[in-house]
């Protein structure tokens, strides 16, 4: 195979510490990516006789016995090394690519169960979930709990968390980080009573105010907005003090279209903590700001509070630059979402180099691992929504989500998850169609638990990260279908520059010239999936949309597979939650008051401009 092949240009595992070994070393790895195994492999073996604890040079041994096909010499030696360092992931990773899955349950076998538990959570953290799960399984079947519970976790990651919720039942959680990730397990598997224990248990503990609103946005995440009330009901009676607390129930009743019940909770927040960043910014964001209104001056005497920490200034900024921009004070809005967007860019860096590199590298694994599997699940056709944020996707969504035979799902994290196993397997080039399937079958399972749509319902998923894997989605549900939002980018880019996204989310938003890039790089990533897969992506124009809804939407539904419904034509009156920032303009009928909004804010587009002008190349 080409990685059998490339054993004779070996990288370092870690190069030895200084010792009169290491002259002999360099040798060695000369040696070895010359070519010259034979001269390699005696100098690797000079080595281990005079430091036989040397775990690099039983490591290149074991590369070099996979490269001429001796596989027990190079379990031999690939086992010396990972019992001489057993949390080295390059080790384990290189006896699956090399000698198979089998194998590196073998290896992790023989070593001492904690040290053996310790591997799997290295290679979990390490993003490797199928190499992971295998050496955690061992550990756990031997009896440790660290493993059991690092199992639990990867689970739950992967939309397997019925299989989750059965280890946590078996492994009683103790204390709140575990009480936490098992009550995620049980909502996530439907058992929203056994996470509401969890949450009531937890709220009596030491840390009792953010336990309750983790606790409050597990449940609400997976439909239980009734359960993740009563988690903050309660916890505001008994914490009457904590202001985050009326921020989070605000923001619950925001989503629900409740603005009143909303507001009433911010502004209870705002008596308790005059300086609360997130609730003067929710609130800027829940209501249109007059001249009347006392919130502009209320948010400049909350910039002025003294110690005030960095992620509460920048929700302040944010904040300030709505009310602005409500009172007609374009420049100086301007000016104070550029503030905004520097403090947070400052904690959440944006590598945009990184990004394309990225997007390549995922690229060329589907052309080389993927491209060649047959497709799974023909039957099974979820409609998948993505694009850039603020490209229009949750009114698109919207749309079909009126439609009688249509379950909404919003933005659901469970796609990436789901493959999350088959590309770990494909980067050591083992994936295969069962995988595939797998993997469609856990995502459908997951999002069904997780909207309440009915088996062989048809549901919408609008993660706007779905663009970067469309390839391996076509492959998993080769049913579904996908659209992908498109909008003048001057006016995604002034949308996204002046709202604020979670932090650490979207990190290219906070910089104009950033976002003309990133504009660019998805563009060309939906262009490549189209060389790759073409007509299998829908393009849908925002500006034709809103424009002409009566032709567009009639089409749009009939490309999603469905049978005509008029109430698609009238989305505003969906009754839903919505959780994006587009929770306001969804429930509004189609309009045209966003088109060309970067006009107003033009003088200050140069740098996006600038960015705009980036090609980029990923095929």
């Amino acid at each position: 195979t080409s990685w059998k092949s490339a054993c004779s240009n070996p990288p370092d595992m870690a190069r030895p510490a200084a010792h009169p070994v290491q002259a002999l070393y360099a040798r060695a790895m000369a040696a070895h990516r010359a070519g010259q195994l034979r001269d390699a492999l005696n100098l690797y073996t000079q080595i281990i006789l005079q430091r036989p604890q040397t775990a690099e040079a039983h490591f290149q041994i074991g590369r070099i016995h996979v490269g001429q096909g001796d596989e027990t010499k190079a379990f031999a030696a690939f086992q010396r090394a990972l019992e001489l360092k057993p949390a080295e992931i390059a080790i384990a990773q290189d006896i699956a690519k090399g000698l198979g899955m089998e194998a590196l349950g073998r290896a992790s076998a023989a070593l001492p169960v904690a040290q053996a538990a310790e591997l799997g959570l290295s290679l979990q953290k390490a993003v490797a979930p199928a190499l992971a799960e295998v050496v955690l399984r061992t550990a756990s079947d031997r009896g440790s709990r660290n493993a059991a519970l690092g199992l639990a976790r990867l689970l739950l990651q992967t939309c397997r968390a019925g299989e989750a919720a059965k280890l946590y039942k078996k492994h009683k959680p103790r204390g709140g980080p575990e009480e936490l990730q098992a009550a995620e397990a049980y909502a996530a598997s439907g058992d929203l009573k056994a996470a509401l224990r969890l949450a009531r248990a937890a709220s009596e503990g030491a840390n009792a105010v953010p336990a309750a609103l983790q606790h409050a946005a597990i449940l609400s995440r997976y439909g239980g907005g009734d359960e993740a009330r009563a988690v903050l009901d309660r916890a505001t009676l008994r914490h009457a003090k904590a202001a985050d607390l009326y921020v989070a129930r605000g923001q619950m009743a925001s989503s629900e279209g409740d603005q009143a019940a909303a507001e009433a909770d911010f502004d209870r927040a705002l008596a308790l903590d005059p300086g609360h960043g997130e609730a003067f910014r929710a609130l800027s964001a829940a209501r249109r700001i007059t001249g009347e209104d006392d919130l502009p001056a209320r948010i400049e005497a909350g910039l002025r509070r003294p110690g005030l920490a960095a992620s509460q200034v920048w929700r302040l900024h944010f904040a300030k630059g709505k009310a602005l921009l409500d009172l007609g004070e374009t420049d100086a809005g301007f000016d104070a979402f550029t503030q905004a967007n520097r403090l947070q860019r400052a904690a959440f860096p944006f590598d945009f180099d990184m990004a394309v590199a990225n997007a390549r590298a995922a690229l060329a694994l589907y052309r080389e691992n993927f491209s060649d599997l047959a497709p799974q699940n023909p039957g099974e056709a979820p409609v998948f929504v993505t694009g850039l944020p603020r490209s229009g996707t949750t009114l698109l969504e919207t749309i079909f989500a009126a439609h009688d035979d249509v379950h909404p799902g919003g933005e659901l994290p469970l796609l990436g998850q789901a493959l999350a196993p088959s590309v770990d397997l494909a980067r050591i080039g083992a994936v295969g169609p069962e995988d595939l399937r797998l993997a469609g079958q856990r995502y459908l399972k997951a999002a069904r638990q997780r909207i309440g749509a009915p088996e062989g319902g048809i549901f919408t998923d609008k993660a706007i990260s779905t663009f970067s894997r469309i390839g391996p989605l076509l492959l998993c549900l080769s049913g579904a279908r996908v659209f992908v939002m498109e909008r003048d980018p001057r006016d995604v880019a002034w949308s996204c520059f002046r709202l604020m996204f979670p932090d650490g989310l979207h990190r290219f938003a906070g910089d104009l010239r950033d976002i003309g890039r990133y504009i660019r790089l998805v563009e060309a990533m939906v262009a490549a999936w189209e060389e790759l897969l073409p007509g299998r992506i829908e393009r849908v124009d925002y500006n034709v949309l809103t424009a002409e809804p009566e032709a567009e939407i009639p089409r749009l539904v009939a490309a999603a597979g469905l049978s005509w419904d008029e109430k698609c034509l009238a989305p505003q009156s969906v009754a839903r939650r919505v959780d994006t920032l587009s929770f306001a303009q969804v429930r509004r009928p189609i309009n045209r008051d966003a088109v060309a909004g970067w006009r107003k804010v033009e003088a200050h587009l140069e740098p996006l401009m600038e960015g705009l002008e980036t090609r980029v190349q990923l095929l």
